[in-house]
């Protein structure tokens, strides 16, 4: 049982007592000093004076990888396991994976682990779901996910098998297990045990590993240490195991190295980044186009950049630091836009496409979130810098209905019809005191756009005219006109879709507390429809509307083309109780 050590004094105890309780009969502990500047070897040492399984040995040259691989020419016993110096091992775990190798005669048998801090823990079956079930002799053809799992510690070895071999960490200063750990998949075969076999500790502060991760030296590193697994891997597997190794790697461990240089801020590209950009691009073009296919629109985007080493337009992605540097400060208008114009080129047509169309619902989304704490002066200016991106890169064809009518309320230059388009885009109440969202029609027209937004900040109305075919509006206008619109008009329906080509009038009111839908009457229902999901539709009288009366329960379906949404409307109806 391998433990190396650096600088671990706080944690070697736990360390190594989580091993003494293991019940082996036989074990050897050999805890390697590597280049200690602490107590630690003190520690160990004093463990090893009750213990004779315990040595406390120095290693003949700095770094994990050298302390393991020094270990391992020392051990003696038939299996191999390697543990660092700040883990716990489970009671119980080493025995149920050897019981394993007992009974399948595998060289490698391998369990789970969970990850901790001081205030949490977490599983690694959450996000690599391999270790459910009791599974023997697995090689990569069985099981491609094994190469997303390359850390040693949570493994027993058969040490005979790892000899001939010739199994090695490699001295790197960081990542040095992911090649032994890829080259021993290649061979070897496999047993996978649902137990958990060690708890990680994840260290806060700079002396762990993992603090140091984001420096380009370790990205440098550790991009070397995957290339050399690429490379070891398409001289010996098959193209299926290749290519779920790449799509693997480039969806989860290049993409989780290459944060640094995503999060990156605007600033010219060093000399040290173009070299990892250089390293990832070897990944990236390894990649056959079935797996590139398979990543997100991001990655996908974030790559391409990548691959360009014209890091600049890193700030435009969506979740990036700087993203939302286009309304705060406008001043840095001019160098996104001249980002977007290069990244328009980086990226071709499809994907710039996509990706603008996803910026500027991004930023729309934003601004929906932000409008009521905005005064009047700052909408419009922040709105201006909205509309010239869109007259810039996005054509309006390519926008929703709802997005749509928010860039035509920027035009308008009107700060309440502004407001209440980009409300019909937030998820926030508004001050009318409903979802605008749920104030809608479901239409099987492809021509129907939402349009002709009127607001009133001082009396907190709010109304929206959906406009179908010209012949239908100019219809129900002249209808309107001569006092005969019709108390109650029918609307097809086929499944959930109206197909009726009447325009609608939706309006809402605080003081009434009441949705009136003009020349509508119950719709008829389909064979996918049942009438206990809708609304009361009643005729009133007086008026000659029809007036929405919703039960507390009951949910209203809106469907516009910008897809399905539900929203409960009980409490948006003010009747008498014993019309409800």
């Amino acid at each position: 049982m391998i433990v190396p050590v650096h600088n671990v004094e706080s944690w070697i105890f736990d360390c190594i007592r989580s091993i003494q309780i293991q019940a082996i009969e036989s074990m050897e502990i050999p805890v390697i000093d590597d280049n200690l500047t602490d107590r630690t070897a003190e520690f160990a040492q004093s463990l090893a004076e009750s213990d004779p399984r315990i040595q406390v040995l120095r290693s003949p040259k700095p770094g994990g990888a050298s302390a393991r691989n020094f270990g391992t020419s020392r051990a003696q016993g038939r299996y191999l396991a390697f543990a660092d110096g700040d883990v716990l091992v489970p009671p119980g775990a080493y025995s149920a994976l050897l019981r394993s190798l007992g009974a399948s005669g595998s060289d490698v048998a391998m369990g789970e682990y969970l990850t901790f801090t001081p205030d949490q823990a977490w599983s690694r079956h959450n996000n690599l779901p391999i270790y459910g079930a009791k599974r023997q002799g697995l090689t990569l053809e069985d099981e491609t996910r094994l190469l997303r799992d390359r850390v040693c510690s949570n493994k027993i070895y058969d040490a005979d098998w790892w000899s001939w071999n010739s199994i090695e960490f490699a001295d790197s200063l960081r990542s040095n297990d992911i090649f032994a750990m890829t080259r021993t998949y290649i061979s070897a075969t496999v047993d996978i045990v649902p137990d958990i076999i060690y708890l990680y500790r994840k260290r806060v502060g700079r002396t762990s590993m993992t603090a140091q991760r984001n420096s380009l030296a370790s990205l440098h590193a550790y991009f070397a240490q995957e290339i050399a697994c690429w490379r070891a891997l398409s001289t010996t597997v098959s193209d299926y195991v290749l290519e779920a190794y790449i799509l693997g790697i480039l969806s989860f461990d290049v993409w989780n190295h290459a944060q640094t240089l995503v999060d990156r801020p605007s600033a010219p590209v060093s000399d040290a980044e173009n070299a990892v950009c250089a390293q990832i691009s070897e990944l990236i073009a390894a990649a056959p186009d079935t797996a590139s296919a398979e990543l997100r629109h991001t990655q996908r985007w974030a790559y391409r950049i990548i691959e360009s080493g014209k890091l600049e337009p890193m700030g435009l992605l969506p979740g990036h630091q700087e993203f939302d540097l286009m309304f705060v400060d406008l001043s840095h208008t001019d160098e996104h836009f001249s980002q977007l114009e290069l990244l328009k080129v980086l990226l071709g047509d499809a994907s710039a496409h996509l990706f603008v169309t996803t910026l500027l619902y991004r930023l729309l989304n934003d601004l929906s979130a932000a409008w009521e704490v905005l005064d009047d002066v700052s909408l419009l200016r922040k709105s201006e810098t909205l509309l010239e991106f869109q007259r810039r890169f996005v054509a309006r064809t390519r926008l929703t209905p709802f997005e749509r009518e928010a860039i035509n309320a920027a035009h308008d230059h009107n700060p309440d019809t502004l407001r209440l388009a980009l409300g019909l885009l937030s998820s926030d109440i508004n001050p009318v005191g409903v979802r605008v969202k749920a104030i809608g029609v479901m239409s099987a027209e492809p021509d129907l756009v939402v349009s002709d937004f009127l607001a009133s900040r001082h009396d907190f109305s709010c109304s929206s005219m959906l406009k179908g075919p010209r012949a239908a509006e100019h219809e129900l206008s002249r209808r309107r006109t001569a006092g005969s619109v019709p108390a109650e008009h029918r609307i097809r329906t086929r499944g959930h879709l109206f197909t009726g080509c009447w325009s609608l009038v939706h309006s809402c009111k605080r003081g009434s507390a009441q949705i009136q839908l003009p020349a509508v009457a119950e719709p008829s229902f389909g064979p996918a429809t049942r009438p206990s999901d809708w609304a009361l539709w009643k005729a009133e009288p007086t008026s000659g509307n029809l007036v929405l009366h919703v039960k507390p329960t009951a949910w209203v379906r809106v469907r516009p083309r910008l897809g399905s949404i539900k929203r409960r409307v009980g409490s948006l109806v003010s009747t008498p109780t014993n019309e409800r």
